[in-house]
């Protein structure tokens, strides 16, 4: 008796094991996947944590971390407005200080005990992105539950995990910009409204039950919407382009409701949804709304009027169900009367308010309508995902392939088996929206290569469906009651589990392709080319921004963290100064150069900075310079504006206008190459007139060819951004170099041989920070390889600064007509190398001459008493070269330089007088920039 008592208490434990796998298998298997998701998120987190700081991925996350820093300081309240950005004017973008800033300085904050140190703060945002990206299984999860068993969701999560491309750059440790939050609001925002959905068409709220007061009724409809209209604001309030989602939503309202009375349903139920959701959403947007203008970009007024539109719409459709009863009409008229009074409310939308409506047609070209302007072009994330020319749909399939694997395909297969069956269960509304969100995430990711992180919410979720269709297909419960399942059913199951995930394992790895000139900078995560998330660039900033920091005069008056009133332009205290670069680097100027930039990576100040580096003429760059505090932070086209409108401008300015100066410019590597033909998109002349055609003779293994390749042209030479970064400033009068990074970069442009075949060709590409030993090992390789064809190559510091003074006005006495050269040798105190500044004028028809020079040859003013620190000093005096007059020397003192003082010179002695001190038998032991344009150059060196 005994032992059939053990004998049935072992089977029943037995049994209830099983029957706990079957429960809450689910469990230790998300949790498995999502602590795979994390592990591989924070893997490079090593790349980004240094002794000397925290560095982040590209520019956003740079001012993610000002935002944050700030929301430290004043919780909970984030920044109103910036003045240490875009000078002279200050700037409020309204994607940036958002919920996503709110959370992760809440978080910080919890992690420094209410006192987190800078490290601490920038620590929390690093990893932010990793874990927002991994809590996006969560709701995927619970997606793709909806539509299918526990084992298919579990699939999907699978397949989000394993994913490579732009969700899993985007959300890894490093990469702290708000996109890993906005695909976790999203992916929430899509789950609450998919509940809302079925509660609403399960319960089945009509407009009587609200004239009845039956609340009970409407309890559980009214709930969930109301929740879906909370995520829903969230969305918005994380990233305010967001209400894209509102727009999505209404195109699912307009089909959904029309079919649903097609086919005998009631639009009631639906209707509820978006009227109560979306008037919830209305409310929120009131209470965030950052600007009354009608901005997709800030919370305003679009917002509102479009959830209170889609809203009513929605309550209009229900209404006109309930009309069309009282008609003889064809139901199935309806739908097409839905769309056509869609289509005449737009127009009149359109009529009444045509700013709203522009801004919304602006942000449906650039976001869904796979159109995109020169200008946002040069943003590399805004770019498509393949351009519309010919072979656009192979190219299109190629990308796909290479981002998802077959899962783009079985993905497809599930939104066909998901149309079918929301047809066959009469318009179930949750699968028409799914199917509606997914077309319309297909056509942003296709319209901007950086949004392909949303559309692996809806690969994930309809591979879910698929596998769990297969399932149904092969006999097997996707919820895994296996009691009746088959081997040949498991077979059919994994087999076509393996052949979707399988591909996507080797996908993550970039394969190196080419030659040992690839290969090499593969393990240095600052190289640009190397593999993995690093910080790469900005490395390549950091003497300059510490220089920034000590070797400039310290701008009073302004805290970094103080709270401003938003304005249109902003009052500078007496001293502040701006800082001319291009736009991707303004958060680097502000955030680790404690300066502030006039360009920034919202794009602000993108055009001015385009003309000034585009300008072939000093006075003219300077004037425009000059004028900054007169023109509009908004101007649209600076081009419509010459040298006398500058003038007048500047005649009219205001003595606070006058004192906003733009002291210094900043030019890095690849503003001087590869981003020179962004420069050139944001304002004329056309950008080809910078580049050349240029042929090259090759010795192959084949024999003799010749190899065609682009260069810069002689205009580009003449540019401001060419004479100050290659030419030194050289020639210039009110610009000096006041610093020069400690780290070099080679730029090689080459072509990659194949059989005596020119097969890739690369234009000043960027092979990484070496030294000048690493550099001739690096060239001597190209010398050597029968498989590249080396064009030019530059070895140079990686960022330069100039200030701009008034410069010493030498005056004196000359023939007229006569030439006069000031010059002085110039050694770089960082490198220990030697070059020469050179300025010539000529003598007027009066024989007077007014030779004006940028650096002072002693009476350094120190950065406390408002100078600047330069590590180019003076090797010696100036020597005066007059035409037929002789030679003199002339010291010219710093304060003469910065206050534009004159200094008489007498040049009328014998001509003998002494030269500026200085070995000239001395090669300098590195110059600050050098440049080879032949193999044989480089072998001699």
């Amino acid at each position: 008796m005994s032992s059939e008592t053990e004998t049935s208490q072992e089977v029943l434990g037995e049994s209830s094991v099983v029957d706990l796998f079957r429960e809450y298998y689910h469990v230790p298997v998300l949790a498995a996947l999502l602590a795979f998701m994390l592990w591989l998120r924070v893997l490079p987190a090593e790349n980004f944590i240094r002794p000397d700081g925290i560095y982040f991925s590209g520019n956003d996350a740079w001012y993610h971390l000002r935002e944050t820093s700030y929301v430290v300081h004043n919780w909970p309240f984030t920044m109103p407005f910036d003045p240490w950005t875009q000078f002279p004017y200050g700037v409020s973008n309204s994607q940036f200080g958002t919920l996503y800033d709110q959370l992760v300085a809440t978080a910080a904050l919890v992690v420094g005990l209410g006192d987190p140190s800078q490290r601490q703060i920038a620590q929390t945002l690093l990893y932010a992105p990793a874990v927002f990206g991994t809590a996006v299984a969560i709701p995927t999860y619970f997606i793709a539950r909806r539509l299918t068993g526990r084992f298919g969701a579990l699939f999907g999560v699978a397949v989000l995990a394993l994913l490579p491309g732009v969700f899993l750059n985007r959300t890894t440790a490093g990469f702290a910009d708000h996109h890993a939050a906005e695909v976790l609001f999203h992916a929430i925002s899509v789950l609450a409204f998919m509940v809302a959905l079925r509660v609403a068409e399960r319960e089945k709220p009509i407009y009587e039950l609200a004239l009845d007061r039956d609340w009970d009724a409407l309890k559980e409809p009214t709930k969930y919407s109301v929740l879906a209209g909370v995520a829903i604001s969230l969305y918005v309030w994380v990233w305010p382009p967001a209400i894209v989602l509102v727009g999505i939503i209404g195109t699912f309202f307009l089909l959904a409701l029309g079919a649903k009375y097609a086919v005998g349903s009631s639009p009631d139920h639906v209707a509820f949804v978006g009227v109560v959701s979306l008037l919830t959403v209305a409310v929120f947007s009131l209470v965030g709304i950052d600007e009354l203008g009608f901005s997709a970009s800030a919370i305003s007024l679009l917002h509102v009027l479009l959830t209170v539109g889609v809203a009513a719409g929605c309550a209009f459709l229900a209404w006109l169900g309930r009309a069309w009863d009282d008609t003889d009409f064809d139901r199935r008229l309806f739908p097409f009367s839905a769309l056509s009074l869609a289509l005449l409310a737009v127009l009149a939308f359109s009529v009444v308010l045509p700013d709203a409506w522009g801004s919304i047609q602006n942000n449906l070209f650039r976001t869904l309508a796979l159109g995109q302007n020169d200008t946002t072009l040069t943003i590399g994330e805004a770019q498509a995902l393949v351009p519309l020319e010919e072979g656009y749909i192979r190219r299109l399939n190629r990308a796909l392939v290479g981002s998802y694997g077959l899962t783009y395909l079985t993905g497809i297969a599930g939104l066909c088996i998901l149309a079918y069956r929301a047809v066959k269960e009469r318009v179930r509304a949750e699968y028409v929206f799914l199917g509606v969100w997914t077309v319309f995430v297909f056509m942003m990711a296709l319209t901007q290569q950086r949004f392909n992180y949303y559309l692996v919410l809806p690969v994930a979720v309809l591979n879910a469906y698929f596998v769990g269709s297969l399932l149904g297909f092969a006999e097997i419960d996707s919820d895994l009651e296996l009691s009746d399942v088959k081997a040949y059913h498991v077979s059919v199951v994994l087999a076509a589990v393996v052949l979707v995930l399988a591909p996507l394992a080797p996908i993550g790895g970039i394969a190196m392709t080419g030659t040992d000139v690839h290969r090499q900078v593969a393990g240095n995560p600052d190289n640009p080319r190397s593999n993995g998330p690093a910080p790469r660039t900005v490395t390549a900033w950091d003497s300059t921004t510490d220089w920034m920091q000590n070797g400039t005069p310290e701008i009073e008056g302004l805290e970094k963290y103080g709270t401003y009133e938003k304005t249109d332009d902003f009052e500078y205290p007496e001293g502040a100064y701006g800082v001319m670069s291009w736009w991707d680097y303004g958060h680097w100027i502000t955030v680790r150069g404690d300066r502030i930039p006039h360009a920034n990576p919202f794009q602000a100040g993108a055009r001015t900075a385009s003309k000034y580096f585009l300008h072939e003429n000093e006075s003219n760059a300077n004037l425009l310079l000059d004028a900054l505090p007169s023109l509009s932070p908004r101007e649209p086209n600076v081009d419509q504006y010459g040298p006398a409108d500058y003038r007048e401008m500047i005649v009219n300015q205001t003595a606070q206008q006058r004192s906003e100066d733009v002291r210094y410019v900043t030019i890095d590597h690849q503003m001087a190459t590869q981003k020179f033909s962004a420069i050139a998109t944001w304002s004329g002349p056309p950008r080809n007139e910078y580049f050349t055609r240029e042929r090259q003779n090759v010795s192959t293994q084949q024999g003799n060819t010749t190899v065609p390749y682009t260069a810069f042209s002689d205009r580009f030479e003449e540019t401001m951004l060419s004479k100050l970064y290659y030419d030194d400033a050289d020639g210039l009068e009110q610009y000096r170099l006041v610093h020069a990074s400690e780290q070099r970069r080679m730029l090689a442009t080459y072509s990659i041989l194949r059989q005596g075949q020119v097969a890739q060709q690369y234009f000043y590409r960027d092979l990484g920070a070496m030294n000048a030993t690493q550099f001739q090992q690096t060239a001597l390789q190209f010398q050597f390889s029968q498989q590249l064809a080396l064009h030019d190559v530059k070895y140079t510091p990686a960022v330069k600064t100039f200030e701009r003074v008034d410069g010493a006005k030498l005056t004196g006495s000359a023939s007229p007509g006569a030439n006069v050269t000031a010059s002085v040798t110039l050694n770089n105190t960082q490198t220990g190398g030697n070059f020469t500044y050179e300025q010539t004028v000529q003598a007027d028809e009066d024989g007077e001459y007014v030779v004006t020079v940028p650096y002072a040859t002693n009476d350094e003013v120190s950065p406390a008493d408002g100078g600047t620190d330069s590590v180019v000093e003076a090797d010696g005096v100036y020597t005066l070269d007059v035409e037929g007059g002789g030679v003199t020397t002339v010291a010219v003192p710093e304060s003469a330089v910065l206050d534009g003082e004159s200094i008489s010179v007498d040049t009328s002695g014998s001509g003998n007088a002494s030269v500026a001190s200085g070995d000239d038998d001395d090669e300098p032991s590195e110059n600050v920039f050098v440049q080879y344009r032949s193999v044989t150059e480089l072998s001699e060196q």
